[in-house]
């Protein structure tokens, strides 16, 4: 299973993480082996920050969430960041004439 755990800015170190709805984040938690972050409700983006974030364990045991418990597992994860440069298209890279 692949699921996205964040999206960074290109060029940027700052990014933002993917928060599941709960029965969603408990597949993806027990398929990858590591916590993911969920909600029990339907978030819009307006109210994102106003939503209660839990995390869930591979072991599907919810816990409170604090953006610290995360460290670990994503200094561990290498997934992605090596990934090879996704191949070129000659329309893209044809320079005008």
């Amino acid at each position: 299973m692949n699921a996205i755990k964040a999206w960074f800015y290109p060029g940027s170190g700052m990014g933002v993480r993917f928060v599941y709805p709960e029965d969603e984040a408990a597949t993806i938690a027990a398929a990858c082996k590591e916590p993911v972050p969920e909600t029990h409700g339907k978030v819009n983006v307006g109210q994102a920050n106003s939503e209660k974030i839990y995390l869930i364990t591979p072991e599907r045991q919810e816990e409170e969430y604090t953006p610290n418990q995360l460290t670990k597992p994503d200094q561990a994860d290498t997934n992605g960041f090596d990934a090879a440069a996704a191949p070129s298209s000659p329309d893209h890279d044809s320079q005008p004439h």
